[in-house]
């Protein structure tokens, strides 16, 4: 909230990271979040974090890995429609609804700390900022799930995944001053080929045409950008500016 005294330790930050954005978060926060929040959890690569049908019960705050959302199909095939980094917050679609539509999935090892729906309750009546906040998160991935569907709708593959990797990109370099532009991707070629609407086929001939073009260098383990501004342009995107709202309550 405006006007707390102390600023969020340097490992809090990426735990945070859905809410500073968009505004000042202070240590009294860190201390509502952490009192509402159940006991931490961690889970195995592979691991279901959320269950397609469960009644939702919880929200859960990504602390540390990976994870995804995936939808199986009646023919049992999978489709993993979105990734979610430390300091998502897993479970805010399905609060509209009354069963979830989709499997979260831990894509490495993960660390989750669930929020009971009192909890959600109390953070709208007693901590206002905090909960709208919250709609804002939900606001901003409505969005950027807009700008994948467009991008799979009419561009060529290519322009998918340069999207995919800025995206990516921006989140993880979000509070780090000197980034170089490369961090770990636990996601396979299928999870690469899932989010971009590709074969893995299609989508290794990409990743190898961006190699011989010194614009990537992607291991197994991990994705550098050798050229940003290369692959900016390749994306035809802007870059991600979170708004700062002055109208969120004090």
């Amino acid at each position: 909230m405006r006007g707390d005294i102390g600023s969020p330790p340097i490992e809090k930050l990426r735990a945070l990271s859905r809410f500073l954005p968009f505004g000042p978060v202070g240590m009294k926060d860190i201390a509502v979040l952490e009192e509402l929040a159940g006991p931490t959890r961690t889970l195995a690569k592979g691991a279901t974090i959320r269950a397609v049908g469960e009644p939702v019960s919880t929200l859960d705050l990504l602390v540390k890995g990976w994870a995804a959302s995936t939808i199986v199909l009646q023919d049992g095939t999978r489709q993993l429609v979105s990734v979610n980094l430390p300091g998502d917050v897993l479970g805010l679609p399905a609060l509209s609804l009354a069963e979830p539509i989709d499997d979260v999935v831990a894509l490495g090892p993960v660390t989750v700390r669930s929020i009971p729906l009192s909890g959600v309750t109390r953070l709208f009546e007693e901590h206002p900022r905090l909960a709208a906040t919250l709609f804002l998160i939900a606001q901003e991935e409505r969005m950027l799930a807009m700008e994948r569907i467009a991008l799979m709708g009419q561009a060529l593959a290519k322009t998918r995944l340069a999207g995919l990797f800025v995206r990516l990109n921006e989140r993880m370099g979000q509070f780090d001053d000197g980034w170089d532009n490369a961090f770990e991707l636990p996601l396979t070629q299928r999870d690469m080929a899932d989010l971009i609407g590709v074969t893995t086929v299609h989508l290794n001939n990409v990743v190898q045409d961006m190699r011989r073009d010194g614009i990537i260098q992607l291991t197994r383990s991990e994705l550098r950008i050798l050229d940003l501004d290369r692959l900016l342009a390749l994306a035809a995107l802007s870059p991600w500016r979170q708004s700062t709202p002055g109208w969120l309550p004090a």
